[in-house]
C-alpha cells in the first residue's frame, strides 16, 4: 500500500479491523516495559505509530522505504533474506502476498519471536505503487483456503471478505 494521502486515509488505515485487533492482542499479551516487535513491511509506519504510544522497542523491517523518526531501529532488506533476531512479537501487515510462495515460507521459517501477527488481502491483485516495484502482488490468488493449504502453520484469527487476520505461534 501506498502511503495514505489525506487525513481520512489516514485514519482509516491505522484504525481498519486487522489494526485494532493486532494493537488489543499485543497489549493483553505482551508487557509494555520489555517487549520487543518487529513491524515487517513497516513503509508509511501504521503499526509504529499505533504501538510506540505503549512499546518503546519497536522495531522497522521494509525491502524498499521506511517512515523516518516513528522507530527504534530501522532496517532495509528483503524479509525472506532477513537473519531475524529474538522479538517477543513481529507484526507482518499486508506482506505475504508481495512474496513468492517459496520466499513467504522461508519469511515464515526464519520467524524467531513468540507470536507473529500475519495480515493478507484476498484475490487482490495489484502492480507497483507509488514507483514501488515490490507493491506487486505475487500471491494475488489468496483465499482462506490457500492459505490453509500454503501456510498451514498458521492459524486464522479473524476474517472478512476482503482480508484475513492470522496467528503464527511459537
Amino acid at each position: 500500500m501506498g502511503k495514505p494521502i489525506n487525513r481520512q486515509d489516514w485514519v482509516d488505515s491505522m484504525y481498519d479491523w486487522a489494526g485494532v485487533e493486532i494493537m488489543k492482542s499485543i497489549l493483553v499479551d505482551f508487557p509494555k516495559e520489555t517487549t520487543t516487535i518487529l513491524d515487517v513491511g513497516a513503509g508509511w509506519g501504521k503499526y509504529g505509530y499505533l504501538l510506540s504510544a505503549h512499546y518503546h522497542n519497536v522495531d522497522a523491517l521494509d525491502i524498499w522505504w521506511i517512515q523516518e523518526g516513528v522507530y527504534r531501529n530501522e532496517t532495509i532488506k528483503d524479509a525472506a533474506e532477513y537473519e531475524m533476531p529474538t522479538y517477543d512479537a513481529v507484526v507482518c501487515s499486508d506482506c505475504l502476498e508481495h512474496m513468492t510462495t517459496e520466499q513467504a515460507q522461508k519469511f515464515l521459517n526464519n520467524l524467531n519471536c513468540k507470536k507473529a501477527y500475519i495480515v493478507v488481502p484476498f484475490e487482490m491483485e495489484q502492480e507497483a505503487v507509488d514507483g514501488n516495484p515490490h507493491e506487486e502482488h505475487k500471491q494475488d490468488d489468496l483465499t482462506p483456503v490457500a492459505m490453509k493449504l500454503r501456510y498451514p502453520e498458521l492459524t486464522m484469527i479473524k476474517t472478512n471478505e476482503t482480508k484475513g487476520l492470522y496467528l503464527w505461534q511459537k
